[in-house]
């Protein structure tokens, strides 16, 4: 499991309560929640990527509210946000997962955001390398390499998040593999792999998830608070995820 980071900071942006800061500090938040099951061979189809991204947006969607009880007592949830969910198992077109449509809602992101907004990416489905597999709504193939993504972020978005659960696996015929990529310089850019360069990302029939979602998500929900502060850093949930899915995969997935 790796993380590459620029300036490590509180990830107050997404997680739980937090300090209230000025109005100005902080701003939107925007979700791009991906998921696909359904892939051509020779990839195989997945059992719980689309569940993992529609898990992923509802926690971001509970916790995308102003809560002015907290308020009055010095704290509030996080920020107004604004989730999109792109899965193969919704019948609407404009929201099926293809490269073409992931990149346009991405687009329209960045044409409505400002300078203090936050963006985060979450895709849970196959990849090599640093390149995301996709498919078209006639079935095939597709990659969408990260750069590309990221190039678009750095363009607008000083706060960004990939959060990505995918094989990184660099001997796919059907996605190439392109060299390790790091997040841009900003205020904080960020990259959370799943497993290593080269390395498998696994699902689990007991969790019906991802494993890297399922821990995720449960750091999300407050349980890589060690410290009990109500604020989480980035470290915390790296580390959470990090040892919980390396002990569970008996070492396979790190």
């Amino acid at each position: 499991m790796t993380m590459l980071i620029k300036y490590t900071k509180l990830l107050c942006l997404i997680l739980l309560v937090f300090p209230v800061f000025a109005e100005s500090e902080f701003g939107k938040t925007y979700v791009i929640s991906i998921g696909i099951n359904s892939y051509p061979l020779p990839y195989g189809n997945l059992r719980f990527a689309a569940s993992d991204a529609e898990k992923f947006a509802d926690v971001m969607n509970e916790r995308g509210f102003r809560d002015d009880n907290k308020q009055k007592q010095g704290m509030i949830f996080v920020k107004p946000i604004d989730v999109i969910l792109l899965s193969d198992q919704n019948s609407n077109d404009e929201i099926f997962p293809s490269k073409s449509n992931i990149l346009k809602q991405l687009d329209s992101v960045l044409s409505k955001m400002n300078e203090n907004d936050f963006v985060i990416i979450f895709f849970s489905g196959h990849g090599t390398g640093e390149s995301l597999a996709t498919t078209t709504q006639e079935g095939k193939p597709e990659k969408l390499e990260l750069k590309e993504i990221l190039r678009k972020l750095d363009t607008k978005a000083e706060r960004y998040m990939l959060l990505l659960d995918a094989c990184r696996y660099t001997e796919n015929r059907v996605v190439g593999f392109s060299a390790t990529i790091q997040a841009g310089n900003g205020l904080f850019k960020s990259i959370f792999y799943s497993t290593s360069n080269s390395g498998f990302s696994e699902e689990s029939p007991k969790f019906k998830q991802g494993v890297y979602t399922h821990y995720l998500l449960e750091a999300l929900k407050g349980k890589a608070d060690t410290n009990k502060k109500w604020i989480m850093s980035s470290d915390e949930v790296r580390d959470y995820v990090s040892e919980n899915v390396k002990k569970i995969t008996d070492g396979r997935q790190t």
